[in-house]
This record gives C-alpha cells, structure tokens and sequence, in this order.
C-alpha cells in the first residue's frame, strides 16, 4: 500500500473518531415561564440561568451542572440536573429581596439543589432563600409557557478534526512531492557527471 493511500485512510479514521466523540448539537434553550420570567440552559458551558421580569420579580439566580451537557429540551422534557454552584436572588412583589441561604450547596433537609423539568414545568429544589426580616421559602416551580432554542456560538470539535486531518494530509502529501523531486533531480546530476 503506498503512503498516498494510507495517508487518505488515516485522515478518515481520524475524521470518523472525531465525528463520533462530537455532540450531536449544541444549544442554549430558553424557557419563557409565569409572568414573562426566564429559564435558560447552555449545554456546552453547562451553566443555566434564571431572570426575572422587571415588572413582577426583579431575580436574577445563575447556576451550573455537568448534566446540562445532556440536556435535549423541547417543550416538555424530563430532566434533573444536580446544581455544582447556585448564586443569586430572588425579589417577591417587587420589594422585598430573597438572598440564597444555601449558596454552599447544603443539604438544609429539602435534599440537594436540583433544577427539575417535569408535567411541562420547570423548578428550583433544595434551595433555601432568606430576606431581611427572616422570612425564608424554599422549593420553587414555574408552568412553562414557552420554548426557544439557538446554536451554541462554540465551533463543533467535529469541524475542527476534520479541518486538523485535512491539514495534516495536505502538508504529508506536500513533503512527499518535494522528496520525490530532489531524489529526481539527484539522479539527472550524477548521470550529467
């Protein structure tokens, strides 16, 4: 087998890993809840975010976890999502602040922090929030009113295999020209001797 062949066979083996190790998709769904708030979930960072409308709830809470790298959306999915890190607040009627008690991502009794979609709703669980005045609520679910989805801005490391084979062949191919030419040229000048 010449060095041509094995050189395109390597650069589809490596084309094919990198395919099938790649996400499907990337994608950062936003979900449009009670009055006008928003969920958001970014699979690729793995982060989520919760905003608040200015007119009912001011909130503004972000959070991360690893398994909202597997998250698929739609308009009623089923996924629970442990929270690595959960900071933030939450403004009940406009005017009175809720600060996170458990931002440490204590067990305070409710279990773990976890951000749960089911039944075409999506909640905050675990969770302990404090105003001022001591009041505290905890556990907090939201009926979802709609759903959009965008690609992620982050390039697919399928592309980048792909454009890093192609290279790769291209500069092979390129060295074996130019020592075929110079063993060439090699000969001619010892038969001009």
């Amino acid at each position: 087998m010449n060095i041509k062949k094995q050189l395109i066979s390597f650069g589809a083996a490596v084309a094919a890993t990198v395919a099938m190790v790649s996400p499907a998709s990337a994608t950062i769904y936003t979900y449009t809840v009670n009055d006008d708030e928003v969920f958001k979930i970014d699979t690729v960072a793995k982060t989520g975010s919760f905003q608040g409308s200015v007119l009912t709830r001011d909130s503004n809470v972000i959070f991360s976890s690893e398994s909202f790298a597997s998250f698929t959306g739609g308009l009623n999915p089923t996924f629970t999502g442990i929270l690595n890190s959960i900071s933030g607040y939450y403004m009940v009627n406009g005017n009175s602040r809720f600060d996170l008690v458990n931002g440490n991502l204590a067990n305070l009794g409710a279990g773990v922090p976890r951000l749960i979609f089911s039944n075409g709703a999506v909640g905050l669980f675990g969770t302990v929030w404090r105003n001022a005045n001591g009041a505290t609520f905890g556990d907090n679910n939201w009926s979802i009113t709609g759903v959009t989805s965008e690609p992620s801005p982050v390039p697919e490391p399928a592309m980048l295999g792909l454009f890093g084979a192609g290279a790769v062949m291209v500069m092979m191919g390129r060295r074996r020209r130019s020592v075929a030419k110079s063993v060439a040229g090699a000969g001619k000048l010892a038969l001009a001797c």
